[in-house]
């Protein structure tokens, strides 16, 4: 059999081709790296057949089913032309493939007449990849695999790595099956031709096969560079909300993204895309906007769910002209349960219903569009349209409509576009690069997946932040729409792994089970949100402000390795140690292992615990942790704004100097000298020989308005009832016998039963009411 060769640095391609009595018609492409062995990257490539009946025809069926009556091959320039003629039946049928190289990868593209009622080729797989036992790596946030090629020994190592895909933004196929192209009857019985291009590439360097990402990052990228995103989920009234809110922030959440959603009229996924105003019996627009306003005070962004996938029959919005159709005509059901997909050349009318009452109204910062970023819109949502009339015949052409809406939501809000991220092989959340400026997403599998970093780091992170670990279920695996328990949420794995792929912290309740007290506190607890704040904080900011330099997977010896060099070892990836090192002088630790790393860093020894991390940023002054002292486990940050500690347990505990018997955040104060100060789950605090108690375990705020002016918050105490607060003399004025106390209710101030009284350890306002702040004054 004939064969052309394609070279490029030090990879050889070999395109089999041959007369027709030796040619099954079907594609196979050869592929070697350097002197190794030849090894098939292409083994049953071909067109796909639609039978009469309607079946479809897989390439092998297919070629058994057409005979082969003609191939011509030729080389121009660098470009293999293939012609077939075949006879499938009474049916003759043509079809071209051109097939060159495009930088370091074979372009393979296929061309094909529509096709006719009747019989006729209905569009291209690749089939699977490589040989026989080739090891399959996934990628987070990839649909398509990375296969390794070779024994993979240590010895030998690695003979290469391919992978395929097809361009969905440039061809006219009506869907993209994995590692295919498929071509449905419109509903006049016709179907495209067939054109579509495929990329196939081979390489030593485990990123080169894997897609590049073109567009440049979404214009509003940086404003969430020091955002923590809270994620909301509630069907409480809108005032209880509020008060929540505004306890969060009390904690010291005050750089956050909030994505509301479920406010929409008649709920969370129902009735859409009918979405203004917010719902009635939950308290109406007037206190849907004092939620709001809360949100505003504090100064965090605000994100409404809008999304334009779907419509549901009972919407006031149906009307089946504005649904995609089938083949048949018949409306195209989405794969959300009793909801049918939107063409999608119509959403963007329904957004300009919506999205511009929710700005003119609600005055967001901000859209979380959803579903919109987590799947492709014709595998998940099927909005792809089969009316001949459709300007959305195709999945690409689709595309392109959710490139304009989320373009529109962005102008109308004048803000970042925030979406969600699917899993398995609809999953369209990496290829939102450009279209969003970030997305809650995590690797498939979640907590089992392996981590292999490198693609996410150096190509997804510069173009489309990442924001934690997907959603909780996501992470935990459960299935769509199940919500988990808090108590099941391993919170330090999700968070080593939102650390090592250099994503922004997250916070949530949604799809988390409600507890006894209503809903879940986001992040389970406060305590948890704390932590994960804090921890996160500056550390995001750090890591997605600077290109990485260095990323390496440690082996069983602590020698770090290189990605080639850790999948020819045959490293556990779901349980890896990880180093990371940025450009502007940041390192990170991470240890998925389930065994402790000792770290050695400036002539200090941290032991990571499984899950734990380190990270150190020199020239910032940034110092955070997650490792065992003494034989249990500690947090810690040191950030240029704030300090965290938590010693995780009922005992005080020393860490870094700060002496505490819970959590603790140390905020810059408005008051130079001093430190604005959160307690979780504490009673007692010393810091630079200053004591704060409180007289049960609890949570409290405590920030300086002035020298002589500071407001306390009880935000939560063990047994639920009042307690004493005592914090230090801060200068002479203080150890009056004379100082005030007001409450703050909605901005003003009202007098209060409570006093302060001298004790022997400072200052003490006593049975202080949780969720009141008070104002203590020392009079001039």
């Amino acid at each position: 059999m004939a064969a052309y060769l394609f070279t490029v640095d030090d990879v050889t391609y070999r395109v089999n081709v041959g007369d027709p009595e030796e040619h099954s018609g079907l594609l196979t492409l050869d592929g070697r790296v350097g002197d190794g062995p030849w090894q098939p990257l292409l083994r049953e490539a071909g067109m796909l057949f639609r039978e009469a009946e309607g079946g479809i025809l897989p390439p092998d069926a297919t070629h058994q089913r057409c005979e082969l009556q003609l191939l011509s091959h030729s080389l121009r320039g660098r470009q293999v032309q293939l012609k077939y003629e075949e006879l499938a039946g009474k049916v003759a049928l043509r079809r071209n493939l051109q097939i060159r190289l495009r930088g370091g990868s074979l372009e393979i593209q296929v061309t094909a007449p529509g096709g006719a009622p009747g019989e006729a080729f209905c569009g291209f797989s690749l089939g699977p990849l490589g040989p026989e036992g080739a090891r399959s790596l996934h990628i987070p946030g990839l649909p398509d695999p990375l296969m390794q090629l070779g024994s993979g020994s240590e010895e030998e190592g690695p003979v290469g790595f391919l992978a395929a895909y097809v361009d969905r933004y440039a061809g006219d196929a009506s869907a993209y099956p994995p590692g295919g192209a498929f071509y449905r009857l419109n509903t006049a019985g016709v179907s495209a031709a067939l054109n579509d291009t495929f990329y196939l590439t081979l390489s030593r360097d485990p990123l080169d096969p894997l897609p590049g990402l073109d567009r440049p990052p979404a214009p509003h990228r940086e404003s969430l560079l020091p955002r923590i995103v809270l994620d909301f989920y509630s069907e409480n009234r809108y005032e209880d909300d509020e008060r929540l809110l505004r306890l969060i922030h009390l904690y010291g959440l005050q750089d956050v993204l909030l994505i509301y959603r479920n406010w929409q009229q008649f709920g969370y996924e129902r009735r859409g895309p009918c979405l203004y105003p917010a719902q009635p019996d939950r308290g109406g627009n007037h206190e849907f906007r004092r939620m709001l306003q809360a949100a505003d005070e504090a100064g965090w962004l605000v994100a409404l769910r809008e999304e334009y996938a779907t419509v549901t029959p009972d919407s006031p919005y149906f009307d089946e002209k504005v649904v995609a159709e089938w083949w048949d005509g018949q409306p195209r059901q989405s794969q959300r349960s009793g909801q049918f997909g939107i063409a999608a050349d119509r959403m963007l009318d329904f957004a300009r219903l919506e999205t511009t009452k929710i700005q003119r109204n609600y005055r967001t910062s901000a859209t979380f569009v959803d579903g919109h970023t987590a799947w492709n819109p014709e595998g998940w949502f099927r909005q792809v349209d089969a009316d001949p009339k459709s300007t959305v015949q195709s999945e690409a052409r689709a595309i392109a409509q959710v490139d304009g809406l989320l373009e529109f939501l962005r102008d109308i809000h004048g803000g970042p576009v925030v979406g969600a991220a699917g899993d398995g092989v609809h999953r369209f959340d990496t290829f939102a690069e450009g279209l969003a400026e970030g997305v809650v997403r995590g690797p498939d599998g979640g907590h089992t997946a392996e981590l292999v970093l490198d693609y996410e780091l150096r190509e997804v992170r510069p173009r489309l932040l990442g924001i934690g670990a997907g959603s909780y279920r996501q992470f935990c695996g459960h299935p769509t729409g199940e919500p988990v328990e808090a108590g099941r949420i391993d919170w330090d794995a999700y968070r080593a792994v939102e650390i090592a792929m250099g994503h922004l912290g997250y916070l949530g309740n949604y799809r988390i089970k409600p507890g006894p007290r209503g809903i879940s506190f986001p992040g389970g607890s406060a305590a948890n949100a704390v932590r994960e704040y804090f921890l996160l904080r500056q550390l995001q900011e750090l890591m997605t402000t600077s290109p990485v330099r260095e990323i390496r997977y440690a082996d069983e010896e602590d020698v770090y390795v290189t990605l080639p060099e850790a999948l020819a070892l045959y490293l556990n990836l779901s349980r890896p140690r990880l180093y990371v090192e940025y450009g502007n002088g940041l390192t990170v630790w991470v240890n998925r292992s389930e065994k402790v790393w000792t770290v050695e860093l400036d002539e200090a020894t941290y032991a990571l615990p499984p899950n734990g991390f380190l990270a150190s940023a020199p020239r910032q002054k940034f110092l955070a942790y997650s490792a065992n002292l003494h034989g249990s486990r500690a947090d810690f940050c040191q950030a240029s704004d704030y300090t965290f500690a938590d010693g995780r347990g009922p005992g005080v505990r020393t860490i870094e100097g700060i002496a505490c018997d819970g959590g603790v955040a140390l905020l810059k104060s408005a008051v130079q000298g001093r430190q604005d100060v959160v307690l979780v789950g504490a009673r007692q605090l010393t810091v630079e020989g200053e004591e704060y108690r409180l007289s049960e375990r609890g949570d409290l705020r405590l920030t300086h308005l002035s020298p002589r002016e500071l407001e306390v918050t009880i935000l939560d105490t063990e047994s639920g009832k009042p307690a004493h607060v005592t914090w230090p003399n801060f200068t002479l004025a203080w150890k009056s016998q004379k100082i005030e106390v007001a409450e703050v209710v909605r901005g003003a101030l009202v007098s209060s039963r409570c006093q302060v009284q001298q004790t022997r350890n400072g200052p003490q306002l006593s049975r202080a009411q949780p969720g009141v702040t008070y104002r203590i004054t020392v009079p001039a």
